[in-house]
């Protein structure tokens, strides 16, 4: 039998909520964790981006190539990509979801609005975990 074992990381709300003070920190935060894009390559130019200061968007920031005008979202292909929330505010509602906090003070600890909000981001986090979940088994079949 192979056993799958994943690095784990132990979070406190405190130390998570200092890991994410600035808008950088919290891109820097999810993309160690491969929540979001570390590199983007242009695909006309296969090219490597950059990642670009941009005024207008919540997160300040997105990649754009230095031959062309090719852009894109720093939230695109993630999990945070249809959301207006700050990445900050999901990763709170997230570790609140895994650590059965009860909805009103995950409202308060990420700073969203109580109901509908932190419902249906916790309905989002459950689905995502059954998809992951199965895949890990398919995994595991597939290698024994």
């Amino acid at each position: 039998m192979i056993a799958v074992v994943a690095d784990a990381e132990s979070w406190r709300l405190g130390p998570l909520y200092e890991s994410m003070h600035s808008t950088e920190q919290c891109l820097e935060w999810a993309a160690k964790r491969r929540l979001l894009h570390n590199n983007v390559d242009c695909p006309r130019c296969h090219i490597a981006t950059s990642l670009v200061a941009r005024v207008d968007n919540i997160d300040g920031y997105h990649w754009r190539c230095r031959r062309c005008t090719f852009t894109k979202a720093v939230r695109a292909d993630s999990f945070f990509k249809d959301s207006h929330l700050h990445i900050r505010q999901i990763v709170i509602m997230m570790y609140c979801w895994a650590r059965d906090v009860p909805q009103t003070e995950t409202a308060h600890e990420a700073d969203v609005p109580a109901g509908k909000t932190v419902v249906d981001w916790r309905r989002f986090f459950r689905d995502k975990a059954k998809i992951t979940l199965k895949e890990i088994q398919t995994k595991l079949v597939e290698w024994t």
